[in-house]
């Protein structure tokens, strides 16, 4: 796991905490009239739980993208699908699945199909040889990533230059991934 210029997605490890404590009470500050209260109240409790959500399965890791999302996939040419803006770190392989689906599906459509696309994730994993990750610690790892589109919310929208498009971008990320973490009871796995 150790790889020189790989950077750990563990957040814990590089001041993650330290970042959640000063961004989080300017993002609630900012973004308080455009989020409910439910929401708010997760991330404050994720804020206070930061510590167990940054650690990861040692056992768990693969090259992760951190920014998994539409904006930075561009189809066609001669691959039918290019991602760029990689921030390459190691972690869990469900954080991006998680991130992907939390921050670029509609409630709806999350709902109906998540189940069978960490399946389908699950299966292509096995695929490929791994066989010491079962679907249930697959769907137990991607339920405990699916903050993944709120922090990014969290932190990104206090560092970047604010902007209509941005500050629209930023609730939909915090939203849906916060409604995501709330329907799966994933503040319940951070202990």
């Amino acid at each position: 796991k150790q790889i020189g210029w790989l950077a750990p997605a563990e957040l814990g490890d590089s001041g993650g905490a330290s970042m959640m404590d000063m961004f989080l009470p300017g993002f609630i500050e900012r973004y308080q009239h455009r989020l409910t209260n439910e929401h708010i109240e997760l991330a404050t409790q994720l804020g206070d739980r930061f510590e167990s959500y940054s650690r990861q399965d040692p056992d768990i890791f693969t090259l992760v993208h951190i920014d998994y999302r539409l904006d930075n996939m561009m189809f066609g040419g001669p691959h039918p699908l290019a991602v760029v803006d990689w921030s390459p770190s190691l972690g869990s392989g469900a954080a991006d699945a998680a991130y992907f689906m939390g921050t670029g599906m509609d409630a709806e459509s999350r709902r109906q199909l998540e189940k069978s696309l960490v399946r389908d994730y699950h299966q292509r994993l096995m695929s490929y040889g791994i066989d010491n990750f079962d679907f249930d610690a697959c769907w137990l790892d991607y339920r405990r990533n699916s903050f993944a589109g709120l922090v990014m919310a969290i932190i990104a929208s206090m560092i970047v230059g604010q902007t209509e498009r941005g500050d629209n971008m930023f609730m939909v990320m915090a939203k849906r991934s916060a409604d995501m973490a709330i329907e799966l009871d994933a503040l319940d796995l951070l202990v």
